[in-house]
């Protein structure tokens, strides 16, 4: 990945709720998109535990 997009995805998740994440996966349409939203809820929920 660039990092120009690296960047982009840091600027969704900091705006971005886990709850909005969760929702999103549950509507993807495809295991991909599917798989893509649970990674990046992950990655928001290891934030939230790296801020605590």
């Amino acid at each position: 990945m660039d990092d120009y997009t690296r960047q982009k995805l840091i600027r969704l998740l900091r705006i971005i709720s886990p709850e909005e994440l969760q929702h999103r996966a549950l509507l993807a349409k495809t295991d991909d998109e599917r798989r893509i939203w649970h990674e990046l809820y992950i990655l928001k929920m290891q934030q939230r535990a790296v801020k605590q």
